[in-house]
């Protein structure tokens, strides 16, 4: 629970960098797929109390955290790559004129 909760915290802390938008389906979309795999394994906590050994719900749930982190910052730098390859473009062609 505790890997969940600083994942929380974590987002929370950098919310002014994320992006709400409509993705069709979950299939394909790693981080739709990452908050998927979360909600799973939660339902299967409350479902089936015991199923897994103590401490092994945090620790599925912190490498899944930890994947969705880095596919989100991935995902960032992808498109801070763009937008400054766009810049250098728009920079290019007016000094081009």
């Amino acid at each position: 629970m505790a890997g969940l909760i600083s994942f929380r915290q974590v987002m929370y802390a950098n919310r002014h960098r994320l992006a709400v938008r409509w993705a069709r389906g979950h299939q394909g979309e790693a981080l739709n797929e990452g908050a998927d795999a979360l909600a799973r394994l939660a339902r299967r906590r409350v479902a089936t109390p015991g199923d897994l050994a103590p401490g092994e719900y945090q620790r599925r749930a912190a490498g899944i955290a930890e994947a969705f982190s880095q596919e989100f910052n991935r995902l960032q730098e992808q498109k801070q790559r763009a937008r400054a390859a766009s810049k250098l473009s728009k920079t290019t062609q007016a000094s081009s004129s």
